[in-house]
Order: C-alpha cells, then sequence, then structure tokens
C-alpha cells in the first residue's frame, strides 16, 4: 500500500501542472500499472486493476479471501486517512483541490467477485 501511494505521489509531482481531472488520474493510473505488475500481492489479499471512474476517482480493486482479512490488518478509512497524511500532504492536498476521491473496492475471491466493503475517501476526509 505505501509502495503505490508513494507511486501515486511521485506522479502527482511530476504530472500536476495545468491539466484537467481525466488527464490527471489517467497518468496516475498508467503510472501505477507501470510501475507494479497486476496483479500484484499484498498484505491482504490481491490488488487486481486500479482504474479512473467518472473523471474524479481512482479506484483500486482488492480481491480477498474473506472480510476477516480488512479487520485483521486494520483496514478501515479512518486509519487509511491517517496512514496516508503522514508525509504526503502534497499529494493529498491536489486531490482535494482537485476533488478527487480515492476508492477501494474489496471482492471476494472465491466464487461470485461479491463486493464485500467499499471504502470512499472524499476530498473533505483529508
Amino acid at each position: 500500500m505505501k509502495r503505490i501511494l508513494s507511486i501515486l505521489l511521485i506522479s502527482v509531482i511530476l504530472f500536476s501542472c495545468g491539466e484537467n481531472n481525466k488527464t490527471f488520474i489517467d497518468k496516475l493510473v498508467d503510472d501505477t500499472k507501470s510501475s507494479i505488475s497486476l496483479p500484484h500481492q499484498v498484505r491482504i489479499g490481491t490488488l487486481e486493476d486500479v482504474l479512473n471512474e467518472n473523471n474524479n476517482s481512482i479506484v483500486f480493486i482488492y480481491y480477498i479471501s474473506s472480510i476477516n482479512k480488512l479487520l485483521d490488518n486494520n483496514i478501515e478509512k479512518k486509519t487509511m486517512t491517517d496512514d496516508m497524511r503522514d508525509g504526503k500532504s502534497k499529494l493529498y492536498r491536489e486531490y482535494s483541490e482537485r476533488k478527487i476521491n480515492l476508492i477501494y473496492r474489496y471482492y471476494k475471491s472465491s466464487g461470485n467477485n461479491e463486493l464485500l466493503k467499499e471504502i470512499k475517501i472524499k476530498p473533505e476526509d483529508w
């Protein structure tokens, strides 16, 4: 997670000058995908994809074995926003100014791809 956030921070610094949200988000998504090969194994499961949704949200799609993975690893909105703020103020200031949401979707990895949890971090949450 921290590696992905670092990639996003570097991308913000390099590409944030004078572009619309679509271009901005597309570059972040492309940079993230080119920096890590997807699917990418993480502590809680597998990061399957990173998407631009409606030119106002960056969506991270994870597949996990159970909701307990999120509970055991303390994956919740408050913990995530607290972790993200540490040393990354430029990145989150840019998201806030552009009104970009970060959305984390956690699907069950077996069976019918059931959505187990969605965490939406809005600009006002920073």
